[in-house]
C-alpha cells in the first residue's frame, strides 16, 4: 500500500482504522520508531550534559547541538 505524504491527517486516520490488527501493529512500530533515540544518541546527550555540568565545555547553540546529534 502506497500512502501520499500529503495525505490530510483524517484520511490517514480512517486507513488505519481500517487495517487489520497485524497491519495497524505495523503502522505502530513504525510510528513509535520514529520518536526514538537511538543508544548512541543518548550516549552522546549524556556525555555531553556531564561535560558541560563539569565545566569543560562552552554553550552551543541548538541548531549546532541538532546537527551533530543527528549525523
Amino acid at each position: 500500500m502506497q500512502i501520499s505524504i500529503n495525505l490530510p491527517f483524517d484520511e490517514l486516520l480512517a486507513i488505519i482504522k481500517k487495517l487489520d490488527p497485524k497491519e495497524k501493529n505495523e503502522v505502530a512500530k513504525l510510528l513509535i520508531g520514529e520518536t526514538e533515540v537511538s543508544e548512541n544518541q543518548w550516549k552522546i546527550a549524556m556525555k555531553r550534559k556531564e561535560d558541560f555540568e563539569a565545566g569543560k565545555i562552552e554553550t552551543e547553540n541548538w541548531v549546532d547541538l541538532k546537527k551533530r546529534l543527528l549525523n
